[in-house]
């Protein structure tokens, strides 16, 4: 703690670690004697106003402010009284008495909030920027200034390790019928308010204030979340190359005393246990890569009980075949005595697809003929529902029960607040929970009802970097389960169900034989590609499946209780072109959103109200009418054998960008209420991450490549302020959206800061973009012709009507059909599906959870895996080989649970005890002697006073660890303002230990456990701390350091009151190089630019200081100020200690990192992050909401009111050819062109290729 108690100058706000050097200082302090001067002025123009005896008390107010001046001369001590300090931008309140009347500083100390309360760096001044000089410091307000005295929190109150949820009920709770009220209607989902007339009762707290909220009267007797240990809450990166992996054994694997051990061979169908770990390491899928694999089979061979003649005698084809047959009949398959997995396995299945082709009318022969597809591998869902609840493993963690998530703040007025997380604390899973438990039982059965809630995912994968092998698997997730194990890759919670197929080779010539030849209309092969997908689906929604989701799956589970499970189908996670094939919608039709139908040329008008209004309005259904529609128009093609695209089709489907396919899940699961449309969510990794942000990107790209760079002139300030706002705000959206826990208050932040970012792109666009003539990037256009030549050569090779018709006749070729062309002219617009998905995201969170519950990333990640098992395949029956090896995988698995009661868990991964705030190496091998250190480096501005501040520093920490110590007489003991730190402490061998390496462990936002590395000789080594200010009711600030040295100490105390003996003291230790922040007046969120730093003046005696790693509340992301160069242009500074030679003149604060540091700058809406939770009782959510409302508001109609001679300046290098409209504007002027024809103009063709994988679906 002795390492931030500072003293701070008030002139210039430097701050110092000793009084001598800050009274030294103010002698010369220009700043303090010019904000005395000032201050003088405007006491003078207050009392004046005040109209009373002017003169008396101008000389009072002189009197005062010169015996200020004195004691901030004389005596550091009461400069802290006197100069209460701020939390980093906070101004200094100086009331002075005359009478009744309190005379103020001409900026008061703001109390309240402005727009996000809690945040200093919205409590933002009215005076101008500071610049780096000290003289031109003093012409900022007393907010803008440097930091005062600051007091560093306790560390109890900084880090708390998170824990699982209370099991038993509020012992004070009643059990009211009705929710608590909701702290604002205007952030609160109509799910929320519902009015809930239904009993509940509420789990007791934990140290963060959470609970649950449950159903009924009683808590349940399964609680899946007593299971969950402090690793299952940890995030922790894998531990260094160096640091050695425990070997698999009893000591890391989690043990579940409920998993019964088999009697016989446990490892069947080995005959040995030395068999099977040669096995089971061979089918790992970085067997052959990894070099802890490698290390792994070192182990396994050099085992005590490895016997080599048991691995000799193995016939291993026989033991392979057993554990990838899927055929569950087959008398090899059949395990011995009573180790069956065939009872609950879910082997895969051959089933032939076939579709039916219609040919119309102004074909040679009209009809509908059936077409063989192929064959689809697949797994009987309901063998799988089964699998999985049958596996003891899995059911530990997995929730039958439901409940709401609440969070409760600190402040005793304060309502609870819903938390959004967990799908099974999500509205969706309760409303359909609820459901299921008011509908009648079965007949005869009085068994517990359970909701299964089921995702699917399916993607299109190139299994090689070259060639064309590809495959199509569907994945199956249970929303059981915790999001933060399904995401995790290692857990082995993603279920291949099926290895879809696309429409063969052979379907040109099925077409061409019964069409003379001919080929039909790319619109009849679409068709025909929508069929085959749907057909897929209507085998793996078995007449099985359906009774199963009628009347429910009658199941034994883990825990002895025979329970009623009924599946339900919640989310369905792909990228849009596979949206576009499960809703049955045209692809970048008039209607693109799979949710809605809302018309493309619409979509700039996001964000407004009655774009809010026409979602909700326009919401698509698949309700009765819907499905007639269909009916009708699949009558007139199969029956009447109209064309796809005739007009009496189109007429039917047009205006809704509908298809006439025979959707599986509208057919099977809409007349049981099931609506796919409502399935489709948002996918933030396609739409966001790789659509809008990168589109964003590539046109600025263009933009400094338009910028005319001969006449060497700068961008406007114009455009520059509107392009920093827009990604400021972009990646503040971005970080809020992708959450992985939510409050209500935090979504409508983000509700407010959407609209904002609307406007901010409406303004890019119409603004900005104007002003630039933008053509495609070099590499855009390369890749462009690069497509256009592979089309042109696949077309030339495959449309059966080009055929030789005569001598003469040349065959075109790629390189005949493709004409070189130089870049496209390129303008940004918003007229894009990805752009139309950006207000949902914040319904559909309150309504399904967080945004990583349904992302596609999981789904992305589990491609590895058949990506790592097709060099182990023949490459021929692809499917089927992939399947067998799925089942050998999955048996292997099960093999090990049964050997050693559990799967193996990510415990291994762990590199330290993530219950500690920290960790330094233990080793004394690189040992510092402090005279030789500071005699080597004499000279050195680091090296000034260290000895002194080192024991200054150890002096109130060793005092603190002896009160705590027994035997210790704490009267005895003296503060440390009363000892000299220089007697008192004294170092084992005058020796410092250095080490490299410092582990952090903190609680995120959503109350989880993450570990930072801090290096300090690497680019690693900025750290952040915690300090409040004296007064209560200011918010805490941070403080930014460079880590220069990570050392241990051996210390004694020898001072008074000291015990007989005790052993030294090991204390730890970081020597830091301080960074102050500048420019406070115009940075933070109301302004939308990052905090800058500099560092400290070098010859400053608190340039350097010492700190408790205790203290760090985590490592900190500091980039520099690239525009304003170095300090030392040779790159030669004054310390090499602290190797100032590479400084930057500025610096900026990365609060966007990760989603945790960006809620450390919303203090008081991060759950996990404790310190700041007594700051929500003033945060105010629906002001800010509506603050941010009429500002983008505000913005977005002022942007559409700008001419274009306003917002180009009579810029004369502007020569832009086309407006804004007439690349989006044309896209939807006519209505004939095919569906397909409709691009996204803010990519180039290649690229929305690759982004959207087409070619899976041509």
């Amino acid at each position: 703690m002795s390492g931030l108690d500072l003293h701070y100058c008030s002139g210039c706000r430097r701050s110092f670690a000793g009084r001598s050097a800050l009274s030294k200082h103010q002698n010369t302090c220009k700043p303090s004697k010019k904000r005395i001067h000032d201050d003088l002025g405007d006491l003078r123009f207050l009392l004046a106003k005040a109209g009373e005896d002017n003169k008396k008390r101008r000389r009072e107010a002189i009197d005062v402010l010169v015996s200020q001046n004195e004691v901030l001369r004389g005596s550091s001590t009461q400069v802290a009284e006197q100069v209460p300090s701020g939390s980093g931008n906070d101004d200094i309140e100086m009331r002075v008495s005359l009478g009744q009347m309190d005379l103020i500083d001409r900026e008061p100390e703001v109390h309240g909030p402005q727009i996000v309360s809690s945040l200093p760096e919205e409590e933002a001044s009215r005076e101008p920027a500071a610049e780096p000089e000290d003289e031109e410091e003093s012409l900022l307000s007393l907010a803008a200034r440097r930091t005062r005295r600051q007091i560093q929190l306790p560390a109890r109150l900084r880090d708390f390790v998170p824990s699982s949820l209370p099991d038993e009920a509020e012992p004070a709770a009643s059990v009211p019928t009705s929710p608590s009220t909701p702290a604002s209607p205007s952030h609160v989902s109509s799910a929320t308010l519902l009015p809930v007339t239904r009993p509940f009762i509420d789990s007791a707290r934990n140290v963060f204030g959470l609970f649950r909220r449950f159903d009924g009267t009683e808590m349940p007797t399964r609680d899946p979340e007593a299971r969950v240990s402090l690793i299952d809450l940890t995030e922790v990166a894998p531990p260094p190359d160096d640091d050695p992996v425990p070997p698999l054994n009893q000591s890391n694997l989690t043990v579940l005393a409920d998993i019964p051990k088999p009697p016989g061979r446990p490892y069947h169908p080995f005959d040995n246990l030395s068999s099977y770990r040669i096995a089971e390491w061979h089918w790992s899928d970085a067997a052959s890569t990894s070099e802890n694999k490698f290390h792994e089979l070192t182990d396994i061979i050099g085992a005590p009980d490895y016997k080599p003649e048991d691995v000799r005698r193995t016939d291993w084809k026989k033991m392979y075949k057993i554990l990838g047959d899927n055929n569950p009949d087959a008398t090899s398959s059949q395990p011995d005595e009573q180790f069956e997995w065939t009872d609950v396995d879910a082997g895969w299945r051959p089933t032939p697809i076939t579709i039916k082709v219609p040919f119309h009318r102004q074909t040679s022969q009209p009809t509908v003929r059936t077409f063989e597809a192929g064959t689809l591998y697949h797994r009987s869902l309901v063998h799988v529902i089964r699998e999985k609840l049958q596996n003891p493993v899995d059911d530990a963690q997995f929730h039958y029960e439901p409940y709401e998530l609440r969070w409760q703040p600190p402040s005793a007025d304060a309502p609870s607040i819903r938390t959004h997380g967990e799908f099974y604390t999500s509205p969706a899973f309760l409303n359909a929970h609820r459901e299921l438990q008011a509908a009648p039982n079965e007949p005869g059965c009085s068994l517990p009802k359970v909701l299964l809630a089921m995702e699917f995912a399916s993607d299109g994968t190139q299994l090689t970097r070259f060639g064309n092998a590809k495959l199509w698997p569907v994945y199956l997730y249970f929303l059981n389960e915790s999001k933060y194990r399904r995401c995790k890759p290692t857990a082995n919670l993603c279920n291949h169900v099926a290895y879809l197929q696309t429409l063969p080779d052979s379907f040109a010539d099925f077409v061409a034989q019964h069409n003379k030849g001919s080929g039909l209309s790319k619109r009849h092969t679409t068709h025909c590609r929508r069929e085959m997908f749907h057909a897929q689906w209507d085998i793996l929604l078995d007449e099985e499946f359906m009774e199963a989701y009628v009347h429910g799956i009658v199941v034994l589970c883990c825990d002895g209780v025979t329970r009623r499970f009924y599946p339900r189908i919640f989310i369905y996670s792909a990228d849009y072109p596979e949206k576009v094939l499960i809703a049955s919608i045209r692809d970048k039709g008039q209607c693109p959103c799979p949710r809605c139908t809302a018309s493309l040329s619409d979509v700039e008008q996001l964000g407004t109200v009655q774009d809010m209004e026409r979602r909700t309005q326009l919401a698509r259904v698949d309700d009765d009418a819907y499905r007639q529609t269909i009916k009708a128009a699949r009558n007139l093609i199969l029956k009447h054998h109209h064309a796809i695209d005739s007009k009496e089709v189109e007429e039917l489907l047009k205006a809704h960008s509908t298809t006439p396919t025979d959707n599986a899940f509208s057919r099977k699961l809409g007349p049981l209420g099931f609506n796919i449309f409502r399935a489709l969510l948002v996918d933030l990794m396609h739409e966001v991450e790789l659509g809008v942000w990168k589109g964003l990107l590539i046109h600025l790209i263009r933009i400094l490549e338009a910028h005319d760079k001969k006449t060497k002139t700068t961008i406007k300030e114009f455009n520059k302020r509107t392009v920093l706002s827009l990604l400021f705000t972009c990646a503040h959206w971005h970080g809020l959206a992708k959450m992985r826990m939510h409050t209500d208050p935090s979504i409508a932040l983000l509700e407010a800061e959407t609209e904002q970012l609307y406007a901010h792109l409406r303004k890019f666009s119409d603004s900005v973009c104007v002003s630039f003539d933008t053509l495609e990037l070099r590499r855009e256009a390369e890749a462009r012709q690069r497509a256009k030549q592979r089309r042109d050569a696949k077309a030339a090779s495959s449309d059966p009507s080009i055929a030789k018709k005569g001598k003469g006749k040349e065959v075109p070729t790629a390189a005949s059909t493709s004409q070189s062309s130089g870049p496209r002219r390129k303008q940004y617009h918003l007229k894009t599906v990805k752009h139309h998905f950006l207000p949902d995201y914040p319904k559909i969170i309150r309504e399904y959870g967080t945004t990583d519950s349904y992302s596609t990333e999981p789904s992305e990640l589990e491609h590895r895996r058949p990506k790592s098992r097709y060099h182990r395949i023949s490459h021929k029956g692809m499917a089927k080989q992939m399947a067998a090896i799925e089942r050998r995988h999955y048996r292997m698995r099960r093999i090990k649970e049964r050997l050693y009661g559990s799967k193996q868990t990510d415990n291994d991964r762990v590199a330290v005890d993530a219950s500690v705030h920290h960790q330094m190496g233990k080793t004394e091998n690189v040992a510092v002697d402090i005279g030789a250190f500071t005699t080597a480096h004499k000279g050195d501005p680091a090296i000034k006073n260290f000895y002194i501040k080192l024991k200054q520093h150890l002096l109130p920490r060793m005092l603190a660890e002896l009160q705590s110590q027994e035997g210790v007489d704490v009267n005895d003991l003296p503060h440390p303002d009363e000892c000299n730190s220089e007697t008192a402490i004294l170092l084992r061998y005058n020796r410092l230990y250095e080490h490299r390496i410092l582990r952090i462990n903190y609680t995120t936002y959503d109350v989880r456990r993450d570990q930072d590395y801090v290096n300090a000789y690497s680019s690693h080594c900025n750290i952040m701390v915690l300090c409040q200010s004296s007064n209560p009711d200011v918010a805490p600030s941070y403080r930014y350091g460079r880590v220069i040295g990570t050392y241990h100490v051996n210390a004694k105390y020898n001072g008074r009151g000291r015990p007989e003996y005790h052993d030294p003291h090991r204390m730890e230790l970081l020597w830091v190089r301080w960074y102050d922040e500048v420019g406070q007046s115009e940075t933070g969120w109301a302004h939308k630019r990052l905090n800058r730093l500099r560092f400290a003046p070098i010859e400053d005696d608190d340039a350097f200081g010492f700190i408790d790693p205790a203290d760090v509340i985590r490592a900190c992301h500091i980039i520099p100020r690239f525009s304003l160069k170095r300090v030392h242009g040779t790159g030669l500074g004054q310390s090499p200690l602290a190797r100032d030679g590479s400084d930057w003149k500025e610096y900026y604060i990365n609060r966007f990192v990760d989603r945790d540091m960006i809620l450390r700058y919303h203090l008081g809406l991060g759950v996990g992050h404790i310190y700041g939770h007594r700051f929500y009782a003033a945060y105010d959510p629906s002001r800010f909401f509506n603050t941010a409302t009429s500002m983008a508001r505000s913005l977005s109609e002022s942007t559409r009111g700008l001419s274009l001679d306003d917002v180009i300046e009579d810029n004369a290098d502007s020569n832009s050819s086309e407006d804004e409209g007439s690349s989006a504007g044309s896209d939807d002027a006519d209505e004939n062109r095919e569906d397909d024809e409709l691009q996204d103009t803010n990519f180039s063709d290649i690229d929305e290729a690759e982004l959207y994988a087409e070619d899976m679906y041509s």
